[in-house]
């Protein structure tokens, strides 16, 4: 199993189109529990969707919703 990324570059760079809710986590400083719990409780913090237990985090609407595009276009 890969190591979690710890940025929104490293996020950005993975070829994946779903990133897990520890990836979010570490890189955004929050706890992954929080994250699983908002899901399950139907009020999920970030664009995704549950498959049985696991949450999947839609990659590219996720870094929309950080603004991490609008940050590399004003570089």
């Amino acid at each position: 199993m890969r190591q979690p990324t710890t940025s929104l570059e490293e996020i950005a760079s993975l070829g994946a189109p779903t990133i897990r809710p520890v990836d979010v986590a570490k890189a955004l400083g929050i706890d992954q529990y929080a994250i699983n719990v908002s899901f399950k409780s139907g009020t999920p913090m970030f664009p995704g969707f549950m498959s049985g237990n696991r949450v999947h985090i839609l990659r590219v609407p996720f870094l929309k919703q950080m603004g991490y595009y609008d940050r590399k276009e004003a570089q």
